[in-house]
């Protein structure tokens, strides 16, 4: 793909809008999603470097997906912003999917000692990184389109702690 595409094509999986409060709540909810992939691709890694039985490591890993999965569900239930396509209120959840369900489905086979186990993991790891990957970029291309597209305001900095260096 041609770089001169890259930021037209993210902008597809745009969580938010140039304006407004709507912008900054979706841009908040892809942050979470993003933190929640790292911290879970994190824990997955320990997880898996710790000696110990099949069985802790598939009790450990069910439960971490179980998290992840609630965590997809709520976002998926989530009230739709409506003046957002629908996409971008399905693509973040599918990404969390993307990333919790190979979690879930190997630590069953894990417990079950069939099926792939340990190889299950894999995809979630590749995925994981992937759909974090992407809402970074995704959230650093809207905070850059917001920046340029208009000055800030005090409402725009109610989030922060620090005023913006000039």
């Amino acid at each position: 793909m041609p770089l001169a595409l890259l930021p037209a094509s993210c902008s597809l999986l745009s969580p938010s809008t140039s304006t407004g409060s709507l912008g900054r709540r979706a841009r908040r909810g892809a942050q979470g999603e993003t933190l929640t992939i790292k911290v879970g691709l994190l824990i997955l890694a320990v997880l898996l470097l710790v000696p110990q039985s099949l069985s802790a490591l598939a009790i450990e890993t069910l439960l971490l997906g179980i998290g992840v999965v609630l965590i997809m569900i709520g976002r998926f239930r989530m009230q739709r912003m409506p003046d957002l396509p629908a996409y971008r209120h399905y693509v973040p959840a599918l990404i969390l999917a993307a990333f919790g369900v190979p979690i879930v489905a190997g630590a069953i086979n894990l417990l079950v000692l069939a099926g792939g186990g340990l190889y299950w993991f894999v995809p979630a790891m590749v995925l994981g990184f992937i759909g974090a990957v992407t809402n970074a970029w995704v959230l650093l291309i809207e905070i850059l389109r917001q920046a340029s597209s208009s000055p800030a305001t005090p409402s725009d900095l109610e989030d922060f702690d620090r005023p913006p260096l000039p």
